[in-house]
């Protein structure tokens, strides 16, 4: 994946924000979240945004949403920034 790099949206308190890879750079890694869910890909979503309110991250980057061996189970994890 290649892109010019873009600055990230201005953050908001107490509420991550998802980005796109282009707008990393510059920003501090905090590590990552995962979350295995029964449902739509709209609701691991969802579990992956409380996760990263609940950890302090002002950013999160989803870098998988796949459904798993089971039909209507989905994983998806993300890194989380500063």
């Amino acid at each position: 994946m290649q892109g010019t790099p873009e600055p990230p949206p201005a953050a908001t308190a107490g509420h991550a924000q998802e980005i796109r890879r282009n707008q990393t750079e510059g920003l501090t890694r905090m590590g990552t979240i995962s979350a295995t869910v029964y449902g739509s890909p709209m609701n691991a979503a969802e579990v992956i945004q409380k996760r990263a309110d609940a950890s302090g991250a002002s950013y999160y980057y989803v870098i998988m949403v796949d459904e798993t061996v089971m039909p209507g189970r989905w994983y998806t994890q993300a890194i989380l920034y500063k």
